[in-house]
């Protein structure tokens, strides 16, 4: 588990996404502010809601500085439909192989229950 703290480098990634082939965190750096939404399993109640608040968010203020990056151990097939289910225009990304890797670098993971924490 990561021991990250206020002021830390994010750990960078690159995963597969529902928008494009692949998102680099780093590419971001310098260009954008980014919020990385962990949630453990798509189409579950919490996760939904929580996507479509943050779509709802991202549609009212399109030109907000800020990039919202969903992260889940979905693969990208499920990343998909749930993304067009609830009409999500952010990035969807498949933390899936190995499972929960950069979910773990940034200590959103439990190993136990095998599904990223809230």
């Amino acid at each position: 588990m990561a021991d990250l703290k206020v002021g830390d480098m994010a750990p960078d990634f690159t995963l597969p996404s529902t928008v494009g082939d692949k998102v680099t965190l780093s590419d971001y750096r310098g260009k954008k502010n980014v919020v990385l939404l962990f949630y453990p399993a798509a189409f579950s109640g919490v996760c939904s809601t929580e996507n479509r608040q943050c779509a709802e968010l991202t549609s009212a203020n399109p030109a907000g500085g800020v990039e919202i990056l969903g992260i889940s151990v979905d693969n990208l097939w499920s990343q998909r439909a749930f993304g067009e289910k609830l009409g999500v225009g952010y990035p969807l990304l498949a933390d899936f192989h190995p499972k929960g890797d950069v979910a773990e670098k940034y200590g959103a993971w439990q190993e136990k229950s095998n599904y990223g924490r809230t």
